[in-house]
């Protein structure tokens, strides 16, 4: 081998270590290890859940919760479950067995997981951080107000919202820098570059991994409190409407609907040649007079209603199909597999008690379940298993719940 070809070929291998490294470095912070880290999911907040909806479920176990102030369960890779109960955080394993117990002395709002086993609590105005034990690792004073859910993202930063700021916090308890800008009134999301995308008043605001801000687009929608990633560079902001903003930042369409309520996560394409964007099936949970929550390609929502179901949209707010059964009033989001079915909980009519239907992907009911719970947020457990929160008419506090196949 000649000089010439030598360098050569060490200059070619540190070319490909390089990009092998920045290539896993990014599959890395894409990829979280736990099963459901944060509200949502994921940073995107798209509701997916990487197993199977049970395919005949029963109930495997329940923990009786002390308060009835509860958060959305969050699930590590091991099975582990947390979840936020007035002032304490509970861990439970995968087998219904209480773990531990910590306290934070106030109220907390929100639990989210980050890549290395910590676990994050946001109680009132102080963020914690715990570890998978229930030691107190550190805790920052970040006076947010009013908080909003917590957000880790890709890289492992910690998004703290409310009221004007926005902190964002590394893993060893520093503040890396603090957004302020008008009355934020959206949990923020983050794309798959890491920039993050919130609402201020009637404004879709992005924002880099720094804290800059890249632009901000006039969405005019009532209530935009809701906002996900679409295909091609897209954002979906919910309010009165849908509206898509462009990758520029350029609200690009609408689609019409009647007060969408929630939503989370576009993945479907529908051909749109004569459109700006392409954009992506919809299916919404569907009430009277209410449509809600995009996840997956999916929507879904709900108020008090005398009808509820759940729809599938086109690209121009059109129903392709719609299954829907009579209610009580009250809702929760619906999550979604990689197989298309939807899980939705519905109220059951005259009675607090929740009814739980799996739909496929045309919308046809699989099963229906039902048991002596009231409705409560829902999230995957690993191993086609589903934990939520909820109450037993006529007892105190809440329940957390484990389903499962028979």
């Amino acid at each position: 081998m000649t000089r010439r070809t030598w360098v050569s070929a060490v200059v070619f291998a540190l070319i490909a270590l390089l990009l092998g490294a920045s290539w896993y470095v990014g599959y890395a912070n894409r990829t979280h290890p736990a099963i459901w880290a944060m509200v949502g999911g994921d940073s995107a907040r798209r509701y997916q859940s990487p197993d199977p909806i049970p395919a005949q479920p029963k109930v495997l176990w329940t923990v009786t919760l002390e308060e009835t102030g509860t958060t959305q369960p969050v699930v590590w890779k091991d099975g582990t479950i947390f979840v936020g109960n007035g002032t304490k955080v509970i861990a439970v394993d995968r087998e219904g067995k209480r773990l531990w117990a910590w306290n934070s002395q106030s109220q907390i709002q929100s639990l989210a997981l980050g890549r290395h086993g910590t676990l994050y609590v946001q109680a009132d105005n102080v963020l914690y951080a715990l570890s998978l034990t229930g030691e107190k690792q550190w805790q920052y004073d970040t006076q947010v107000g009013r908080p909003r859910q917590l957000l880790v993202g890709q890289g492992g930063t910690i998004y703290v919202t409310g009221n004007e700021y926005i902190y964002a916090m590394t893993d060893d308890g520093k503040l890396k820098w603090r957004f302020r800008g008008g009355r934020i009134n959206s949990d923020p999301i983050e794309s798959e570059k890491g920039n993050l995308f919130f609402t201020i008043e009637d404004k879709l605001y992005q924002i880099d991994r720094n804290g800059d801000e890249l632009w901000n687009a006039e969405v005019s929608t009532a209530q935009s409190q809701i906002i996900l990633p679409g295909p091609e560079g897209t954002t979906y902001v919910r309010g009165s409407e849908i509206v898509v903003v462009n990758k520029d930042g350029l609200p690009v369409y609408k689609v019409p609907t009647n007060e969408v309520t929630s939503m989370a996560g576009v993945t479907r394409l529908t051909p749109a040649s004569a459109l700006p964007e392409k954009l992506g099936q919809m299916i919404t949970r569907r009430s009277t007079p209410t449509l809600g929550t995009m996840l997956g390609g999916n929507m879904a929502a709900g108020k008090d209603f005398t009808q509820d179901g759940v729809s599938r949209l086109n690209h121009l707010g059109q129903r392709d199909w719609a299954f829907t059964r009579t209610v009580g009033a009250g809702y929760t989001n619906v999550i979604l597999d990689r197989q298309g079915s939807a899980l939705t909980q519905m109220q059951a009519a005259g009675t607090p008690l929740a009814v739980l239907y799996k739909l496929d992907s045309t919308g046809q009911q699989v099963w229906r379940f039902e048991d002596a719970f009231s409705l409560g947020s829902a999230a995957p457990a690993g191993n086609g298993r589903i934990v939520f929160v909820g109450r037993v008419p006529d007892r105190t506090g809440a329940v957390l719940v484990c389903l499962g196949d028979r």
